[in-house]
């Protein structure tokens, strides 16, 4: 009675079991949209399902994908029952065709190395057994002159082939060794962040009243990809608009090639909390007092104008023959709500190795100004400068930036949007054709004590020519000290009708530099201080 109890179990779960087998489904990377951090993955598949439940089995995908972020969407007569991920430790990620061929490569050089170095020892071996037994014929048997000659003959000839042979196997040993460790370093470079073998798995508990023909569309989110934006500013000429170039640098470590797919890149960054800030009360506290040094804080000085100095022309490799790089893809621009899209149309191949792959998304006419700006305080060269407006309205993002003058590169900047101002200004570099000096004049330079005072006098003459054959913007700055003391006084008696700023100290002239001119400023200024203390004026 029990057995026939069992055998009746048994038989009521058999279907059970059946259609709780799992089901592998074939599924293709159809769109990604690359986030500035993370990246969504949309794959397509289809499945015959027959009538029943079942667990449909999608392979291949990879192992730090996001589970809460699975989402499965189904067309057909068929209920998505349930969606889950797992690790599949036993499983792995596809290697490229490139990755395999490195390796076969690898283990045939290998294999050679291994039959050349047993070969040498057996020619080593060889010579150990002859070097051993070189005593032939005895006492009672001595060999003839002849024959000894003979045999001499015969093992100075095997000996010299031996060693020949040995020679040329050494050779082809040294130049096999080399040809691995290239291969080798290769291989390494195209399985970086590749040492994980395992693959993610999401199953999807399906249930149809008949058999149909299923289609499912299966997204995820990863993390370990990315897109960070980088710009080419290019002159061509002074007068000429700035052509920007945009450029967007993927990078992927997700361990799986993204073949062929629709490539979208977004802006937005999905996995920063989008829920409104609360402030809290704050409260005031006492905060500790401590005593510093005049020395302490002696180098801390305002800062002067900050001036972005390209490298010089003259160590730069100029291309008379340069050609414009090849026309970038089509790209269309979405601009939503929240967020810009940059939709890419055509099919695009980016490797899962962490390798950045640069695309170009947008190519802009920027309108510019072009002036000259000069420091000589700090700099006896002045600075070809463009202002480019009209730059905001293109959805830039912060990143840095290659600028060519005249198809020269001439250095790295950063552009940075966020800036608040509508002028983009971009240096191109020093121009040796506008010379400038900056000269203390000692007659009027002088000391004085007036009472209890001290008063320090100081001129400066600065001096600037044109040696271009057209004329030329030119912006120059300098500075007088600033009191923020009672007891410290400053007085401007000359800038040559230079602006000054109280403010800051900050004194700019600006003027139209005709081929060959020359023109001189006079700076003037005094400080009157108590004699009992030390001031550093300049």
């Amino acid at each position: 009675m029990r057995l026939l109890f069992m055998i009746c179990l048994l038989a009521l779960l058999k279907p059970a079991a059946a259609q709780t087998q799992e089901q592998s489904m074939q599924a293709a990377l159809s769109a990604v949209t690359v986030f500035l951090q993370g990246a969504q993955l949309q794959l397509r598949a289809d499945a015959q399902l027959q009538e029943g439940s079942g667990i449909l089995k999608i392979s291949k995908l990879p192992p730090n994908l996001d589970p809460n972020s699975v989402q499965v969407k189904g067309d057909g007569n068929f209920t998505i029952q349930s969606v889950n991920f797992r690790v599949n430790y036993l499983d792995s990620l596809e290697e490229s065709r490139e990755r395999e061929d490195l390796g076969r490569r690898l283990d045939e050089v290998n294999r050679k190395i291994q039959d050349h170095k047993n070969q040498s020892d057996i020619i080593v071996a060889k010579d150990v057994f002859l070097r051993e037994n070189r005593v032939v014929g005895g006492k009672d048997s001595p060999l003839s002159p002849e024959a000894y000659r003979q045999l001499y003959e015969l093992y100075s000839r095997f000996v010299e082939a031996e060693k020949n042979e040995w020679f040329d196997l050494m050779k082809k040993i040294a130049a096999l060794e080399k040809e691995s460790q290239k291969l080798q370093q290769q291989l390494n470079e195209r399985t970086a962040g590749r040492q994980s073998k395992t693959a993610g798995e999401v199953l999807i508990t399906v249930s149809a009243k008949s058999p149909c023909q299923a289609k499912f569309r299966l997204s995820f989110m990863v993390n370990d990809a990315r897109w960070y934006p980088s710009y080419d500013l290019r002159v061509d000429q002074v007068g000429e608009p700035v052509m920007l170039v945009y450029k967007a640098n993927v990078v992927q470590n997700t361990r799986m090639d993204w073949k062929q797919v629709k490539l979208t890149l977004s802006n937005a960054t999905p996995y920063q909390s989008g829920v409104v800030p609360v402030l809290s009360p704050y409260y005031l506290y006492y905060k500790p007092q401590y005593r510093t040094s005049r020395a302490q804080n002696a180098g801390a000085a305002p800062a002067m104008m900050e001036v972005a100095a390209a490298r010089e022309k003259k160590a730069m490799v100029k291309d008379d023959d340069f050609v414009e790089s090849a026309m970038p893809l089509q790209v269309y621009t979405h601009e939503n709500q929240t967020n810009v899209e940059f939709e890419i149309d055509a099919a695009y191949t980016v490797t899962g190795d962490g390798k950045a792959q640069t695309i170009d998304i947008q190519r802009i006419e920027l309108p510019a100004e072009y002036l000259y700006k000069a420091v000589p305080k700090k700099e006896r060269e002045a600075f070809l400068v463009a202002r480019v407006t009209d730059w905001e309205k293109h959805n830039l993002l912060p990143g840095e930036s290659n600028l060519y003058f005249e198809n020269t590169f001439i250095g790295k900047s950063v552009l940075d949007p966020g800036q608040i101002s509508d002028t983009l200004e971009l240096s191109l570099g020093r121009d040796r054709s506008v010379v400038l000096s900056r000269n203390r004049v000692k007659g009027y330079s002088q000391k004085q004590f007036l009472g209890g005072n001290r008063i320090e006098s100081r001129h400066w003459e600065i001096a600037v020519r044109n040696n271009k054959s057209r004329a030329v913007r030119l912006q120059i700055s300098d500075q007088v000290p600033v009191s923020n003391q009672q007891e410290i006084s400053v007085e401007v008696e000359e800038v040559s009708g230079g602006e000054w700023n109280k403010d800051t100290g900050f004194i700019r002239w600006e003027m139209q530099l005709e081929p060959k001119e020359s023109k001189k400023l006079n700076l003037k200024y005094s400080v009157k201080f108590p004699k009992d203390k030390a001031v550093v004026v300049e």
